[in-house]
This record gives C-alpha cells, structure tokens and sequence, in this order.
C-alpha cells in the first residue's frame, strides 16, 4: 500500500513540475567540459553539426556548414580528441574549413582519410560533392581533381547521406529535384576509390528512381553483410500542392546497381499510417531487420516514430504496434534525426523535441529489439539534454555508437549564435538482457484509446490491453502539465480493460494527456477536448 502511495506522490509532482521529466541522464563527465563541447567554424556566421563519426584510435571527426547571414554556407570539419578536446594535428587547430560547399554527411575511411559528402552550386543548379582529406586534415589530391569529385543528374541535387563499402567505393545519395515540377527522383551514385564514377554500378555509376507524380529523397544508406544497398527516405504523394502526405520509403539494390525486386512490391516498401510519415534515419539490426526512424504527424502534433521491416522488406509487425512504435514526450514535438543500433539489437536513437512550454531539448533514448522504450537505459527509456528556450535554439543532426558502447551526437546549441554541438553520453546497461517474465505495456501512446476521441461530454472511457495483472495509475493533465483528475490508481486483471474517467465540468477545449503507469514503464495518450463543457 505504501509504495502505490508513493507512487501516486511522484506522480501528482510529475504533473505539477513537468520539468522533472527532464532529469538528465548521465553526460560523460571526462568528455570536454561536463560532457560536451560547443565549436565555432567563423564567429561571425551561424554554424551546424550535422554528420559525426568516430575513426579506430577513438578520435571523433565532426563536419557541418557554416551559414553567412544570406545563407551561403562553407563547409567545416572538426576533429576531437577522444577526451574532447581539439586535435591540433588535424589541420594544426583542429578545424579544417573547405569554401563554398554544403555539407550533410562525413565518413572514416579504412586507411584514415576523411570523406564528406554534400552539395556544390554550379550556376543555376546543384551538384553532389564529395570531398577527401588526409588523416592530418590536408587536402587528397590523389582523389578526383584535387581532392573533389562533383557528380551532376538532370536537376537540382541535394545529398542527404554517404557511406564508404568495405573495399572502399563511396556510396552517395539524396535527391534530383526539378523545381518547376515540384518533383524530386530519388539519386544515388557511387565512387571508385580514386573519385571517379564506377561504371560497375547502374551502367554509368548513376541509379535515379522516379515514380510518377510523386517526390523522392533518400536520407539513408545501409550497407548489408551481403553487398546490397539499402536506401532509404521520405516519399511525398501530394506535388505541386501546400500540403504534405509523406510516407515512409524504402528501397533495396543489388551490388550492382539494379534494382532487388525480392525486396518489398518490386523492390520497393512505402508505409504511412498518419497525417503525413517523414522518414530521416535508419538502421540495420544484427537480423538483418531494418528500422526507419523519423516523425509523424497528427491533428496538432508530431510524434517522433519508428517502423521496423523485416529482411524481406514486409512489415515487421511483432515490432511495436503492428510495426510502428510511436514515441511520445509529454506533450511535445518530437522528432527522430538519428539512429544507431547496438550488436545486442537494441536501437539508440536521437534528435530533439519542441515543449509546450517554449523550451526545446535534444532527446536520445533507446528501444529494445520488440519495440519498446527501454527502461534500462533511463527511466521512461529516454532522457532530454541541454533544455533551452525557443529563442536560443538547440537540435541533435546525427548520433552515433562508440565501440565501448557509449553514445556520442552533434548538431548545435546557441550561443551569441548556433555553434557545432558535440557530446558524449554513456550508454547506461547497452547489454541489458530483455526478461520475457517482466511485466510490461507496450510504452507507445497508441496501446492506449479513447472513446469518444475528441471527447464531447465530461466522461470518456480510456481502453488498453496488458499482457499482465497489474496495478496502474491513471493521470491526465493540460499541455502545460497542469493536473486535470486526481490520479486513479487501481488494479487490472491481464488482457483487454477498460475503465471510465470523469472530466471536470467546464473544461476548455484544447489538446490533453493521458498517462498510464504501470511500475516504471510509461504509456501517453493525446486526445482532443472538441468543445468547452457546460
């Protein structure tokens, strides 16, 4: 009896001070200062992470743009030591700028090089880039025509992801867009070792994919044991219009280039199963399973969002809910910008949420192989970092694992202006065994229904299915946190329950929550109030 009251004492100051949600997890504290770092590339200009990757001696290479106040932008490349500090044998400070280039994405080669990966103007029109130094930071002259490779498609060329294959050609993919149209074609092209295009891939080193009346990108690469290309991204059905109705996409090739029409409906797996599904990260698990990651939209909101697909490109649906898992912070819009996925299969994933209290925070957390938030990462299976106001900005553009397991990310945090954000966090239990005796709820809101959804009278009747007794608390609150029911606590046999929740006379429309806790495992529920009660 006493540990349901405390229970329900933690629970009503949850609700009372939202912001104790957002305890931090653990920052390394032997990373630079206190677990991270802010860089900046030109003082005078705005500068964002996007891309980090860790080389075999643990040193940590950043690579991001730096804006002028008209949006130009030069590339900068940052290395770090493994403690966090500036390395002074990469290009003397540590920071190498390349002119004129835009920058998403950076890659270690075998032999030491650095790869980046972007976009180049060339007159009217964008080309991909791609970009090699030497493990000292200085240019490769040996690779394409001193040190760069431009690629050109039929339009407007944006690269959104690289990846370099064990015998070292380069892979590079984003989008070929025509302006005019409002269409894109997925464009992927791969590299020999010396920058030239490989003629071995698609015939002339160049795959397009297009799909009548629809736009294209591709924001992921991954590469499998057995040499075929994943290539993943965000599929728009609606052109030419202001409005959005994106699904999930997933694409696989051959080695060679061709399409792998095993893979999916001829080669091809498009989900949606919302407003519009934005697809911005992927991961390949040990399975062969791949996760996409990215966000969802809803009547009012965005939920951060994960589907998993099995090796044959069908919809994984043991995984979450019928395949999607839908990641909820308290009221917020959250969105996934990264994914990485431990040999245990578990997935970290990272990125930022924007708070109903105009505050916005990076967000990593972590989900284990079924879906679920893991709660042996940190309580409620994922934590905020660098809590800050709408007006001084901070995001999270790329996440990735160390080979000790720990969780290093960039992107940017305001100072007197945007600077490269870089951080290390270590990984809390990544071995942690998944018990099948351990009673849980799924820790995605959509376990959780409500009828009527909106709610048009002062009851609703709130439905979830457990897979064990168990005894629960039931909370609802505003947007800003405040307490609307005093918290319901009760037991529940396994299986499908329901219960009816009386609302308080009078209550305003707007967006609400409903949180279920059932031991230290989370589930929310956004629902809509239609009408001021009477």
């Amino acid at each position: 009896m006493k540990k349901i009251v405390a229970l329900a004492g933690l629970m009503i100051l949850f609700l009372i001070h939202p912001r104790l949600l957002f305890a931090q997890a653990t920052l390394d504290p032997s990373f630079s200062q206190n677990g991270w770092t802010a860089t900046k590339i030109d003082n005078s200009r705005d500068d964002i992470g996007q891309s980090v990757a860790i080389q075999p001696d643990k040193k940590i290479v950043v690579a991001g743009n730096s804006f002028d106040w008209l949006g130009y932008s030069n590339i900068g490349v940052v290395r770090y030591k493994p403690n966090g500090k500036p390395d002074p044998t990469f290009n003397q400070t540590g920071i190498k700028i390349i002119n004129d280039g835009f920058c998403n994405v950076v890659a270690i080669q075998n032999d030491g090089k650095i790869v980046v990966g972007g976009s180049v103007a060339q007159g009217s029109s964008t080309l991909f880039g791609v970009w090699r130094l030497n493990a000292d930071g200085s240019t490769d002259n040996t690779f394409g025509t001193s040190g760069f490779k431009s690629i050109a498609f039929s339009g407007y060329v944006i690269c959104f992801t690289m990846l370099i294959q064990p015998d070292g050609k380069i892979l590079i993919a984003g989008n070929d867009g025509n302006f005019y149209a409002g269409h894109a074609s997925m464009a992927i092209a791969r590299l020999t070792t010396d920058g030239s295009l490989d003629n071995t891939f698609s015939g002339d080193g160049k795959f397009t994919l297009n799909l009548t009346n629809k736009s294209l990108q591709c924001q992921k690469l991954l590469l499998q044991p057995d040499g075929k290309i994943i290539a993943a991204g965000t599929l728009d059905t609606i052109i030419l219009t202001a409005f959005f109705q994106n699904e999930f996409f997933c694409t696989r090739l051959n080695s060679d280039g061709t399409m792998d029409n095993t893979f999916g409906v001829n080669g091809i797996q498009r989900q949606r199963n919302s407003t519009s599904d934005n697809c911005y990260a992927a991961g390949l698990m040990p399975d062969g399973k791949i996760i996409l990651g990215g966000f969802s939209e809803f009547t009012g909101y965005n939920s951060s969002s994960v589907l998993c697909l099995n090796q044959n490109g069908a919809v994984n649906t043991s995984y979450g809910t019928n395949g999607w898992t839908y990641i909820d912070m308290y009221g917020g819009s959250q969105f996934i910008t990264g994914l990485a996925i431990q040999k245990n299969g578990k997935a970290v994933f990272a990125g930022y949420v924007y708070l109903p209290d105009q505050k916005n925070a990076v967000v990593v957390g972590r989900l284990k192989k079924n879906g679920t938030l893991d709660n042996a990462f940190t309580s409620g299976g994922m934590d905020t970092f660098f809590l800050s106001s709408s007006s001084k900005p901070v995001a999270c553009n790329d996440v990735v694992l160390q080979k000790d397991n720990n969780i290093v990310i960039t992107g940017y945090i305001t100072l007197s202006n945007d600077a490269f954000l870089t951080a290390r966090i270590l990984n809390a239990n990544p071995f942690s065994k998944e018990s099948d005796s351990e009673p849980i709820i799924t820790s995605s809101f959509v376990d959780l229904s409500c009828y009527p959804n909106p709610v048009s009278g002062n009851t609703m009747i709130l439905s979830f299915n457990l897979q064990y007794a168990s005894t629960a608390s039931i909370s609802i609150c505003d947007i800003n946190g405040r307490q609307i029911i005093e918290p319901v606590i009760k037991e529940f046999p396994k299986g499908p329950n329901t219960i009816e929740l009386r609302l308080p006379d009078q209550l305003a429309s707007g967006i609400y929550f409903c949180r279920f806790n059932v031991s230290e495992k989370f589930s929310t529920l956004k629902f809509e109030v239609k009408q001021e009660y009477r």
